[in-house]
């Protein structure tokens, strides 16, 4: 049984046969600052606002755009009654303070981490800049596994302690792939390799949590499957070449079906490419296969359309769809998991920290803790699954 019809746009992408070494078909692809009370003042404003430099845009900033805001009270040359340049940590080159105030506190709370952190996540994002422009498109870096794996040669993911233990055991290339990769941007950035390092493994992270939770599903031995996105946005629909990496690992999967669902999916088929769902579905928006695992990627779900996910959420649990959930941050997962209890789901895998969680952090003013943190949030940094009752 599918899901029910919903008033959204569909990407649908199929990628088969790659475990069948006689097919010819192969798919590659490539804070409240501890300060003076005007300057919290000034930064709760500013968080508070709608505008461009409100929560949203401060919680997900990328710095080189949005470079020139002061760290301490978050406000931007404009917003001052005189205009003047900020000054400029000079070891990241990110990190601003608009004024002698504001430097006392900036002293105080940018540690040598978050200055680390800072000057990476700049090498990150230039490099991913150069990237685009070099391929002349929004293009991801991605770097995945060559050929698929044999039924001898398979290891449950289960059993895999991490990263490191992932790339040692399962491929062994990949320091030389991001390596050699990185020469193209040397001039990019002095980081410019780290930051191909952490890129390619954030682009792995979706791919090796799905397999984690078809493990804990019991469905990693299917030779067809079927994966519904829900609420999938730009960031989904973009790293669809890594999905593959399902049909490397899982040796006795031989088609697999990847289905984006959500009223954002639309905003990036332009950038993304075709969708390959039927005109009829495309028109009214109806699923194109039955699902047997359904995806959540820091949905949110407590906090943005609760009654909409509680009747999606209603119906998957009904109809006993194993389903993958992810969150930013433990307090937002386990909001997520007492909703789910008290709709009486059964929880396949219970809130853990996912150890196939994203890499690269992104910079949450809400979590800032100067001086102790700079306030980090990871993709899927925590995960669970359930299914039925």
């Amino acid at each position: 049984m599918c899901l029910p019809r919903v008033p959204s746009s569909i990407i649908v992408c199929v990628l088969q046969y790659i475990n069948d070494p006689n097919s010819p078909h192969y798919f590659m692809a490539e804070c409240c600052c501890r300060g003076s009370r005007e300057i919290q003042e000034m930064r709760i404003r500013i968080l508070s606002t709608g505008n461009k430099h409100g929560e949203n845009d401060a919680c997900n900033r990328q710095f080189i755009q949005y470079e020139n805001i002061c760290s301490i009270c978050y406000r931007t040359p404009f917003q001052k009654a005189n205009y003047s340049p900020f000054a400029t940590c000079p070891k990241c080159n990110l990190a601003r303070w608009c004024s002698e105030e504001c430097k006392v506190e900036f002293d105080k709370a940018h540690t040598a981490d978050d200055c680390s952190t800072l000057r990476l996540l700049g090498a990150i994002e230039r490099v991913q800049i150069d990237y685009a422009v070099a391929r002349q498109g929004p293009r991801k870096l991605m770097i995945g596994t060559v050929d698929p794996r044999r039924p001898r040669s398979y290891i449950p993911l289960s059993q895999i302690r991490g990263w490191e233990d992932y790339y040692k055991r399962i491929f062994p290339r990949f320091q030389f792939a991001y390596e050699f990769t990185s020469r193209e941007f040397k001039s990019s950035h002095p980081d410019a390799t780290e930051a191909v390092r952490l890129m390619a493994m954030e682009h792995s992270a979706v791919p090796l949590t799905v397999i984690a939770g078809l493990e804990a599903a019991g469905l990693a031995t299917r030779d067809s499957l079927t994966i519904h996105f829900l609420g999938a946005a730009f960031r989904e629909a973009s790293t669809t070449g890594m999905m593959e990496e399902l049909l490397h690992y899982l040796p006795t999967l031989k088609k697999l079906h990847i289905c984006y669902v959500g009223p954002e999916v639309d905003e990036s088929l332009n950038e993304v490419g075709k969708n390959f769902a039927c005109e009829k579905c495309r028109r009214d928006g109806a699923l194109p296969a039955p699902a047997d695992l359904v995806v959540g990627l820091n949905t949110g779900m407590t906090g943005i359309a609760p009654e909409s996910w509680k009747q999606t959420l209603e119906y998957i649990l009904l109809n006993r769809i194993p389903g993958i959930f992810t969150a930013y941050t433990k307090p937002e997962a386990e909001m997520e998991d007492k909703q789910l209890r008290k709709m009486g789901a059964k929880f396949l895998v219970d809130v853990q920290e996912n150890k196939w969680r994203g890499v690269i952090p992104t910079l949450n003013a809400m979590l800032v803790d100067p001086g102790r943190s700079v306030g980090l949030a990871y993709n899927s940094n925590y995960w669970y699954v359930v299914q039925g009752h």
